[in-house]
């Protein structure tokens, strides 16, 4: 009895713990409940994370889409087969593939030539590419994808520009001497350092730039061919460079009939135009009484150098920002300072004019009203060589030959500076030619060719002699660092540079033509002279024409840099911001 008692008691003592199955199986509902709602909440963020990084990938895409389309106006421009034109023309008086109305970084990066009329964003090449009301150029009709540009200028050319008188001659005098003839004097003064100090040439117009000043006292006669004079104007920011300011002082007293007559009313250094105020047709100023004031109008340089922001719009409102960097070209230009370069020492210096009056050196650019000298050497005993054909009797120079010392571009400053253009530098003229296929050591045979006279593109690089038989046809870049002979008849469109001590030669007759430039700068590789020294290292050029028949070598500045247009426009870095 006492037994079931027990048992009895021990059942009332659990009465209490009756529900506790019911809420352990609520509390095990809830631990799932939660489980399951952190599992589907993880599931939608992972989800949405995916759709998120998806839209991010899109907008990446369309930034770097602009980049692209950025590079195809760029590129495509001077693409014969698919030129990008812009809309409208930037000259709508001129035609679509005149230079007026062709795309260069300086006009990408001025906002009244790079946007549409009306368009006040930052400069986004409004007028090649077209942007919608939201501000962005779509991608393939997708509603709220697509890019928006800015191109920007990382060395501010476009704003500011100075320069300096660095020295001047008047009739082979130099630093202000005057010339005298008689009781007639002639000096110059060049203008205070404030005057030639950060000029605004922000705006298409330029700014006015002071190139000093002539006075002329007393009363005499001047030399009938007149007095030489030069004014060397070296710019000193954003770029330096210089280009010399070249005329002739003719008349006869100060009272009257003494002008300035310039070789060129308009001249081009790193991109920037400097044209000289007041010129009638014939390029001449007359002087006033007893002061004249020479001035310029100047305008900004060309960018080396721009950068592409570029800001892609994906789905969701996802945003990404690239900025590219690209450069014009691997050697920011191959100019020449002279239609005819010869540049080198007294010593072994020869120039052969031939006797044909048939032939033409000009210096009158065929596609801009610039003018530079026919003939250019780099001191005055070779000057004298060639005025001394020029002047005897032979009608074939239009200009005036040069002693071009003073302007010497950056690759032609001496031997060293040449060879490591041509050999050395990180992107020389030998590696982009032996990577084209466009490398040899002898005249190249017919098929193989020195590019195309048409389109005057393309680099070749002949590492040694080279001879070319009558007929012969190129263009671009050609250069011969051994003996450059034509026989007969040829065409050429671009650059010819021969660095091989016995120069350049024409036999032969027939019709001969070259438009662009030719610099025959011979030097020895195993002997480069002073890295620091200019002109160091230079042997005595060599140019023979003596072959008849009618021949012409005319300037065009659009030729040389033709030849680099394979290897122009590129990206040299990029970054994600």
């Amino acid at each position: 009895m006492e037994n079931i008692s027990e048992q009895k008691n021990k059942i009332k003592n659990r009465e209490n713990e009756r529900g506790a199955a019911l809420v352990t199986v609520l509390l095990i509902s809830m631990l799932l409940l939660v489980a399951g709602s952190a599992l589907l909440f993880a599931a939608t963020l992972n989800t949405a994370n995916v759709t998120d990084a998806v839209a991010d990938q899109q907008a990446y895409y369309a930034a770097e889409s602009g980049i692209q389309s950025a590079l195809n106006v760029f590129r495509n421009d001077s693409n014969d087969s698919s030129p990008v034109n812009p809309s409208p023309l930037i000259d709508p008086n001129k035609s679509e593939d005149d230079t007026a109305n062709e795309i260069d970084y300086r006009k990408a990066v001025q906002i009244g030539t790079s946007n549409i009329a009306g368009d006040t964003a930052s400069p986004r090449l409004s007028r090649w590419l077209t942007y919608n009301n939201d501000g962005r150029v779509v991608i393939n009709n997708l509603t709220g994808q697509g890019f928006s540009l800015q191109i920007l200028d990382p060395d501010n050319t476009t704003t500011l520009l100075s320069y300096k008188i660095e020295k001047w001659k008047i009739g082979g005098l130099q630093q202000n001497q005057t010339y005298s003839n008689g009781n007639l004097t002639i000096s110059y003064s060049a203008p205070p350092v404030e005057e030639t100090t950060n000029l605004n040439v922000s705006t298409n117009a330029g700014a006015t730039a002071k190139l000093g000043s002539f006075t002329v006292l007393g009363v005499g006669a001047l030399p009938s061919d007149g007095v030489r004079f030069e004014i060397i104007y070296k710019m000193t920011k954003p770029y330096e460079a210089t280009k010399v300011v070249r005329g002739t002082v003719t008349g006869g007293t100060a009272t009257g009939g003494v002008k300035f007559t310039f070789d060129s009313g308009v001249l081009e250094l790193k991109g920037s135009l400097i044209t000289i105020k007041n010129l009638n047709n014939s390029r001449e100023l007359t002087a006033g009484l007893p002061t004249t004031e020479i001035e310029g109008n100047v305008t900004a340089v060309e960018p080396q150098r721009l950068v592409l922001r570029s800001t892609g719009f994906g789905p969701r409102g996802a945003q990404k920002q690239l900025e590219a960097i690209i450069r014009k070209n691997f050697f920011d230009g191959l100019s020449a300072p002279a239609t005819l370069t010869l540049v080198g020492r007294s010593n072994g210096f020869h120039f052969s004019a031939g006797n044909s009056n048939a032939q033409k050196i000009k210096g009158d650019d065929v596609v801009s009203n610039i003018n530079l000298p026919p003939i250019g050497v780099t001191n005055d005993t070779n000057l004298t060589n060639v005025n001394s054909q020029v002047n005897d009797g032979k009608p074939w120079l239009d200009g005036r030959a040069s002693n071009v010392a003073d302007e010497m571009p950056d690759w032609l400053y001496n031997a060293t500076s040449l060879h490591n253009t041509l050999f050395n530098g990180p992107d020389n003229l030998y590696t982009v030619a032996y990577n084209s296929g466009r490398y040899f050591t002898s005249t190249p045979s017919e098929s193989d060719g020195i590019g195309d006279y048409y389109t005057g593109k393309g680099i070749t690089f002949i590492d040694g002699n080279a001879t070319f038989e009558p007929n012969t046809d190129g263009g671009g870049i050609l250069v011969c660092t051994g003996k450059l002979e034509f026989k007969g008849a040829f065409r050429f469109k671009g650059l010819i540079i021969v660095t091989g001590a016995a120069g350049f030669e024409r036999s032969g007759g027939g019709s001969g033509i070259l438009e662009g430039n030719i610099v025959v700068v011979p030097y020895d590789k195993n002997n480069l002279g002073d890295s620091a020294v200019a002109l160091s290292g230079f042997l005595g050029p060599k140019y023979d024409t003596s072959g008849g028949g009618n021949s012409e070598i005319v300037f065009n500045s659009s030729a040389a840099n033709n030849g680099l247009l394979g290897i122009s426009n590129f990206v040299i870095g990029i970054a994600e911001k």
